[in-house]
């Protein structure tokens, strides 16, 4: 289960519904792992860790629930064996 990653960006593509739950839609990936075949499990741990957040709920600007998507990019990182994400 040990995995190294060597350096890498990801961009995701978020839902957020009315309740401001978070789902992930689509990810896009640069990333090394070491060994490569652990880069399923980095991807699948930080889909898993993004799921199901629960956000502030969108709203408009007249404060009414709003369904949106969202896209954004992180530099992935590790730190103790853990995947950190840094926001870019």
């Amino acid at each position: 289960a040990r995995f190294r990653v060597l350096r890498g960006q990801i961009s995701l593509s978020l839902f957020f519904n009315e309740n401001g739950r978070v789902t992930v839609e689509s990810m896009n990936d640069i990333i090394e792992v070491d060994p490569a075949p652990r880069k399923v499990q980095v991807l699948t741990a930080i889909g898993r860790r993004i799921n199901n957040l629960i956000v502030p709920a969108p709203k408009d600007k007249d404060g009414n629930p709003v369904r949106f998507n969202w896209r954004v990019t992180f530099r992935v990182g590790q730190y103790m064996n853990k995947v950190i994400l840094i926001k870019e």
